[in-house]
């Protein structure tokens, strides 16, 4: 079902692509079939996800509504998905038909491998963690609500939530699997796309070397760890990939419908995530670096701001929700000029302050003091962005130079708004393994040095798996994804899972449960709660301000105006000191939770650490 899903995705999306290219009379001569196929498909999602966007907005949104609209959508496109089934079988052939060397099949072969082992993970959907998160939970309460409603206490749905859409599309249809199968297919789009740039710039031993570098896991790179995750990153990546087929092929064109193309694609990232809101003013900005010296500065100029405002159109549908929900298009930024429900300029000042200076190095939350990240950071930003500079002064070919400015771009704003938070790295760090790749795709026994990498990428993922298992570990993945094990019998020992099912089969179907301080107690948040049947509120004190820890009775009021029935909180607070620095409301957090739930409520079941209990109506 997982491979049939994403199958599914990528067709439909491919067919969407190549019908709007069409519309645009997009020249397709310049691009290979690959190219096509996967910066085609980038179109195709960037406007498959305004399909639920507009159900939402309207109040329409239920599984009947987006099956039939999907339903309409495959019929309309039926030409289009004879045509991509046809070419993708003719490509397949000639592969097939094609001599290839000993070192390019032993290399597909450990590609193949490689992907499946990842594929086990990737169609079992987690109880708690990576899976649990408002990537799968918020397209559920939107489906279950009708409309894409405000969600208080997950604050990132309220940003750009456009691969949450194809989420939706997918849960609607099929189910949580195919759900995080988008997820997946978007990572193998994005290896494709790689693929695709580096054999474009450097031949086909850079595009299989760049795919080998991408999959092997390091702390700089989490492509390989969260490909399996209901995450919206590789997303994003996509996206920014596929733009840069379009540029490439643009350069060789001489097409200026292909840099719209481009700068679509990076409107669609940022509509996918809104950190990627940079790629709409990069991509223009490569433009007019290139830009023809004999054109007048004037034109370029008007050129590259018409660029920017076809890469901010994607964009624009998500400032408005935005606004009509908080008030605030920009959320959760320019809150101390714009007056933004739940969210004050202290909650503001917490928020950029984790993400910016605690929500890395966590391991030395005691040994290093404020004064020490900021210097650690700032060290870091200096030399990084020096070595950028002197690379981007050295380089020597015009497109290498243009992809060593982009990771430069990328790699300042990150750098400035997450710190050293790598996997807001990841766009970045991608193309300069492009920029290296090419660089060195001259030199001699490059597939074999590509297969010796794949290889060791993959034993450390197996090792990884082995080691330190996710959830029910790889034989329990493969038992369920062989069909010989339900998620229950798997999940039967597992506290949380057990809670879930104890919530739902035991408390009334309108009941509103508080979750308190999973993330200073797991070291996990568990915001999302995407196995609860009922409507759900978290305390994560340096992400949310809709319940109030300042103080007891702002604490009990909000408590009482969310009309919270139940309290599931741990008796123990296991990593109390998760966030690195405090506050007051993260100081008030856990105390606060627990006090509610002995003073106010009764203690209905426990499974292992976790507890349930029911509230009793209270005064303020």
């Amino acid at each position: 079902m997982g491979c049939a899903s994403a199958a599914v995705f990528i067709w439909l999306t491919a067919a969407l692509g190549y019908r709007a290219l069409r519309l645009f009379h997009v020249p397709r001569g310049g691009l290979s079939r690959l190219e096509r196929g996967t910066a085609g498909a980038a179109i195709g999602a960037g406007f498959l996800q305004f399909l639920p966007y507009a159900l939402g907005m309207a109040g329409l949104l239920s599984k009947l509504s987006v099956r039939v609209s999907c339903g309409v959508l495959a019929l309309f496109l039926l030409p289009d998905l004879a045509r991509v089934a046809r070419r993708a079988l003719e490509a397949a052939a000639g592969f097939l038909r094609r001599r290839h060397d000993k070192a390019t099949l032993v290399w597909a072969g450990l590609l193949i491998l490689y992907v499946l082992f990842l594929l086990t993970r990737a169609v079992v959907v987690g109880n708690m963690g990576d899976d649990d998160g408002y990537h799968l939970t918020a397209p559920r309460r939107w489906l279950e609500s009708g409309s894409l409603g405000y969600l208080p206490t997950l604050t990132h749905t309220n940003g750009t939530m456009g691969l949450e859409m194809l989420n939706l599309l997918a849960l609607g249809v099929t189910g949580p699997v195919a759900a995080k199968m988008i997820h997946f297919s978007a990572g193998l789009l994005c290896l494709t796309g790689l693929f695709c740039c580096a054999r474009r710039l450097g031949g086909t031993n850079a595009g299989i070397l760049v795919v080998a570098v991408a999959l092997f896991p390091n702390p700089l790179n989490e492509l390989p760890y969260l490909i399996a995750f209901a995450y919206n990153d590789l997303g994003v990546i996509w996206m920014m990939v596929s733009a840069l087929i379009f540029w490439l092929v643009s350069r060789d064109e001489k097409e200026p419908r292909l840099r719209d193309c481009a700068a679509l694609c990076a409107g669609f990232a940022a509509s996918f995530k809104f950190t990627a809101l940079t790629l709409c003013v990069a991509f223009p900005l490569l433009f007019l670096i290139e830009e023809d010296p004999a054109v007048r500065w004037t034109k370029g100029l008007r050129r590259a701001a018409g660029c920017v405002f076809l890469a901010l159109l994607p964009v624009v549908p998500w400032l408005v929700r935005n606004w009509s929900l908080t008030g605030n298009p920009v959320y959760p930024m320019l809150s101390s000029i714009i007056p933004t429900r739940d969210w004050n300029p202290e909650l503001a000042r917490v928020f950029s302050h984790f993400f910016r200076y605690n929500n890395w190095g966590k391991r030395y939350a005691h040994q290093w003091s404020e004064a020490t990240r900021a210097w650690i950071l700032a060290s870091a930003s200096a030399a990084i962005l020096a070595v950028c500079g002197v690379c981007i002064a050295r380089a020597k070919r015009p497109e290498l130079r243009s992809l060593l400015v982009l990771a430069t771009v990328l790699l300042a704003t990150a750098l400035g708004v997450t710190g050293l938070y790598f996997r807001f790295w990841l766009p970045a760090l991608l193309c300069l393994c492009l920029v290296v790749t090419v660089a060195i795709s001259k030199a001699r026994y490059l597939p074999a040095a590509a297969c010796l990498i794949l290889l060791l990428g993959f034993a450390l993922r197996v090792r990884h798996e082995v080691l330190s298992p996710i959830g029910v570990g790889v034989a329990g993945n493969l038992r369920i994804d062989l069909g010989l094990e339900s998620l229950d019998e798997a999940y039967k020992n597992e506290p949380v899972w057990e809670t879930w099912k104890y919530i739902n089969s035991h408390t009334p179907p309108d009941a509103h449960i508080l979750i308190g301080a999973f993330y200073t107690t797991f070291g996990a948040s568990s915001g999302g709660a995407f196995w609860l049947d009922r409507v759900a509120y978290v305390t994560d004190s340096q992400l949310q301000g809709f319940i109030h820890l300042e103080t007891w009775p702002l604490f009990l009021e909000s408590v009482k105006k969310a009309k919270i029935d139940y309290v599931l909180v741990s008796d123990v607070q296991f990593t109390a000191d998760r966030l690195g620095f405090s506050f007051a409301a993260s100081m008030n957090e856990y105390p606060f939770c627990r006090r509610l739930a002995v003073e106010h409520g009764e203690l209905l079941q426990t499974h292992e650490h976790l507890q349930l209990y029911r509230l009793r109506p209270f005064d303020l």
